[in-house]
């Protein structure tokens, strides 16, 4: 399952994910840029879920447009 949402998140553009569990990006990695950066993705032990962590530069990235963007590449159509 976590293949699979890994695979749905780096599909999107605009999105860095890196897919080392143990790597998260931070606010600086962000500056400046226009991704939405997504690091440490975690699917829940029922596998309904996904827990994630993701930075973007604001001024750059609305966090609404962020959170849209993130629900479309990870739940169904």
């Amino acid at each position: 399952a976590q293949t699979k949402v890994l695979e749905a998140l780096a599909a999107v553009p605009d999105f860095e994910v890196r897919r080392d569990p143990h790597e998260y990006p931070m606010p600086l990695d962000a500056a400046g840029t226009s991704e939405l950066h997504i690091g440490r993705v975690r699917v829940t032990a029922d596998g309904r879920g996904v827990w994630l962590w993701s930075v973007a530069d604001e001024i750059r990235w609305a966090s609404a447009r962020s959170m849209v963007e993130l629900t479309r590449a990870v739940v169904p159509q």
